[in-house]
């Protein structure tokens, strides 16, 4: 072989490894670009959660308290890998800010159930403690064998027992079925409340028909 074919050998190697370095460094921006695109939507969904977290607090009156993770060692690590985690981190952080959201604009007790059930629970708590009431007052007067008119006065405050677990229910309602956000007009179920509250007085008839008479 001349030293002209040598030549042209060495031009040719020369120019595969120029194309080749070429084509290197364009996917090597390429992969750098694509990383750098999905760090900055990783930090503008971080953003807008942080703004929306922040919201909800002012409005609510809270405290917002965010604590920075402790800084990872990535020396060694797959790059795309640990944005895929990131990025897998901030889609479980959007559930969360919605769940956030969601809990702030419903009543502090039992917030995930209806307003019919949540009012029937704490409707039936105040009747069931009327109820205590209603018997621990017919035992007591059985017990000191009352006259006529002081049964009278235990069926006066049997009667009214109901109602006040009703009010005092109507009043429980205003203060745990409110939420912290939000103007939606507050359900109390009066009529739900009447007929639990009221249902009472069956039990109440039938024991004191055996108690007092």
């Amino acid at each position: 072989m001349s030293a002209w074919d040598d030549y042209l050998a060495a031009a040719r190697e020369l120019a595969r490894l120029r194309a080749t370095d070429t084509t290197t460094g364009a996917n090597r921006e390429t992969w750098v670009g694509a990383r750098r695109a999905e760090l900055a939507d990783i930090g503008t969904n971080l953003t807008r959660q942080r703004t929306s977290l922040e919201n909800v607090a002012s409005v609510a009156r809270l405290p917002l308290r965010l604590e920075a993770p402790a800084p990872a060692h990535l020396a060694g690590a797959d790059v795309a890998e640990v944005l895929r985690g990131a990025h897998d981190d901030t889609l479980a952080a959007d559930a969360l800010v919605r769940e956030t959201d969601y809990l702030a604009h419903r009543p502090p007790l039992l917030p995930r159930w209806r307003a019919d059930e949540r009012n029937a629970v704490v409707y039936g708590l105040w009747a069931a403690l009327g109820l205590l009431v209603q018997v621990g007052v017919m035992v007591n007067a059985a017990a000191r064998e009352d006259t006529l008119s002081g049964r009278g006065w235990v069926a006066f405050i049997c009667f009214l027992v109901p109602f006040v677990a009703f009010g005092l229910g109507w009043l429980t309602i205003g203060v745990v079925g409110r939420p912290r956000l939000g103007d939606d007009k507050l359900a109390r179920n009066p009529r739900l409340g009447l007929i639990v509250c009221l249902s009472t007085w069956l039990v109440v008839c039938v024991t004191g028909t055996q108690v007092l008479f």
